[in-house]
């Protein structure tokens, strides 16, 4: 993944979560199309490491298994959700987990 963007300086409104920049960036070029959104995090990964040189980038044997995990069934539903990062995983070794969302069934309170 591209850099954290994180509070600097340069950027003080970082907060390390890249589904905000992402979000902000669609909008501004007007990719609405499904096939855009659906390639959207393209642009903070795999685009952002080909633009950065990374060679090693991506999940396969001998690579740096920098990842993250999110809490959507498809890239298509991330983008749309602004999906939550549910682990990060940097070198191969967890920075952190999240329990995914828990939704109570509140359809009992409002049937009459």
């Amino acid at each position: 993944m591209l850099r954290t963007q994180c509070r600097t300086p340069w950027y003080p409104l970082g907060n390390g979560n890249l589904m905000n920049i992402l979000d902000h960036g669609i909008h501004i070029a007007q990719m609405m199309s499904p096939t855009e959104i659906e390639n959207a995090l393209d642009l903070i990964t795999v685009n952002g490491a080909k633009t950065m040189n990374i060679d090693d980038y991506g999940i396969e044997p001998g690579k740096s298994a920098d990842f993250i995990v999110i809490e959507a069934k498809s890239e298509f539903e991330a983008v749309c959700e602004r999906a939550g990062v549910l682990a990060s995983v940097r070198n191969g070794e967890f920075l952190f987990t999240k329990e995914p969302a828990k939704y109570n069934n509140f359809s009992k309170l409002f049937s009459l």
